[in-house]
């Protein structure tokens, strides 16, 4: 009979909640923190400023170039404009001051920590299929279209004696940085380069 009783206390005091909180309990109920939309991005590994030479030109590479980077607002804000699905910028500064050949940045390439291979071709590529949105829609945009049209004529190669930023994009976003070749007169000469920062 004691035993019966024992036990009945022991159960009534386990379901009453009133047991003191120990040490590792909180005075609250427990709840796990939801992730944050305003928390920082994870850091992209790799990411930073690469270098490369190619027949007398020199270029820093930036992967990625952030969407905030003056190099890139208007390309940025008109892939907005566009209701493009987001891509990865890659903004080059090139001195082609004492180069020998015509700059063009045809493609930039990313090899991720995974293997993969992602390209970025000049942004005139993505200019191309951001502007062919407001053709296509039926909206009648003109003015818009003929945005893109300008974007994509302001676009110059970089000829020996000059110097001057040109922009790639990747049709889809960087997870991590191991490697960077640049494509900088065509789609023959690849050139590694090396990280800087």
């Amino acid at each position: 009979m004691r035993i019966a009783v024992l036990l009945l206390v022991v159960t009534l005091a386990a379901c009453s909640g009133d047991a003191p909180a120990g040490p590792d309990q909180a005075d609250g109920p427990t709840r796990s923190a939801p992730a944050n939309a305003a928390d920082p991005p994870v850091p992209i590994t790799g990411s930073g400023a690469y270098t490369f030479t190619h027949a007398g030109a020199a270029g820093t590479v930036t992967v990625p170039t952030s969407t905030t980077d003056t190099r890139i607002a208007e390309y940025e804000e008109y892939r907005k404009l566009a209701d493009a699905i987001g891509v990865t910028y890659v903004a080059s500064d090139i001195d082609n001051r004492n180069g020998a050949e015509t700059i063009t940045m045809y493609r930039v390439v990313v090899i991720t920590d995974d293997g993969r291979q992602i390209e970025a071709p000049n942004i005139g590529v993505r200019l191309a299929t951001w502007r062919d949105a407001f053709s296509s829609t039926g909206s009648g945009d003109v003015q818009a279209y003929d945005r893109g049209v300008e974007l994509e004529h302001a676009l110059q190669p970089l000829p020996p004696g000059t110097s001057g930023t040109l922009i790639n994009a990747a049709a889809q976003l960087v997870p991590s940085v191991a490697r960077v070749f640049v494509y900088p007169t065509g789609g023959l000469d690849r050139v590694e380069a090396v990280k800087s920062s």
